[in-house]
């Protein structure tokens, strides 16, 4: 880096803005590469050499997530949608996958929250997908201090 050079039109504005550069140009000045990305070189570098950490669907075990739940936001049990005939017996078949999996489990007793289940159809199956949206809403989300400009660390 830093012996790349190339002539390229630019503007300068009064105000703030971002700098914008043209793709041609950052692949010139080398700030660009096609091709594999830095991400995916060190996935397979770390594939190489942790392969039992790459196996399987990657679920973290013996961890219980604790949501901060907004107690002002009104419990929401939305109403079913109704899964079409045809794709019935592909929604179980997922069903249980998921099940024998560990990715998903039976409820147990009723729940307040309830949100619904879209059905997509995918190859020779379907993918589950919950609509969070409203539930969402009730999660607080932390907030962290971004130092900027000219404050000290």
């Amino acid at each position: 880096m830093g012996k790349h050079q190339t002539q390229a039109e630019f503007i300068v504005i009064d105000g703030v803005g971002k700098t914008i550069l043209r793709p041609d140009t950052k692949m010139q000045l080398d700030v660009l590469r096609v091709g594999k990305s830095k991400k995916s070189q060190i996935k397979a570098v770390c594939e190489n050499e942790y392969p039992n950490v790459f196996n399987g669907i990657g679920k973290l075990r013996d961890y219980q997530v604790r949501l901060h739940i907004n107690p002002e936001v009104k419990l929401v049990a939305q109403s079913v949608r109704r899964i079409p005939f045809t794709l019935r017996p592909k929604v179980k078949k997922e069903i249980q996958r998921l099940l024998k999996q560990d990715i998903i489990e039976p409820v147990q007793g009723p729940s307040p929250w309830v949100s619904f289940v879209v059905v997509v159809p995918k190859g020779s199956g379907v993918k589950l997908c919950v609509n969070m949206r409203q539930a969402n809403e009730a999660i607080v989300r932390e907030r962290h201090s971004i130092p900027t400009v000219g404050e000290v660390l």
